[in-house]
């Protein structure tokens, strides 16, 4: 990562951050190993009133879970789900989706309805 030269550059116990000058209007996390963020007691949010929200993984794989419920929704406009292989499961039933088709099975009835 560079450091922008109107930086203030701090360094504790190998993590270095980095804040800009503009009254720490940003403010950027490195670490040559991990970052790792907890919050005992309550919980933990990221929100960016403006923007986009970015989160990668480079090289490797991602996983989120959940406890209790996990919801995933878009307010204003479409979901999209991509993946050369995308598989749902639930229950012991699944749907995969792949380039040789769609597969549905389920080890109970399969049943189909409309109003």
């Amino acid at each position: 990562m560079a450091i922008p030269l109107s930086s203030k550059v701090t360094q504790i116990i190998g993590l270095v951050v980095f804040m800009r000058r503009s009254s720490a209007t940003s403010v950027d996390l490195a670490a040559s190993e991990s970052v790792g963020l907890f919050a005992h007691q309550s919980g933990a949010k990221l929100i960016a009133s403006q923007g986009d929200v970015e989160v990668r993984a480079e090289a490797s794989s991602m996983e989120m879970t959940s406890e209790l419920l996990f919801t995933i929704s878009s307010n204003k406009d479409e979901l999209l789900i991509s993946a050369p292989k995308l598989r749902l499961n639930g229950g012991g039933s699944s749907i995969t989706l792949d380039n040789g088709g769609i597969l549905e099975e389920t080890p109970g009835d399969y049943l189909v309805k409309s109003p």
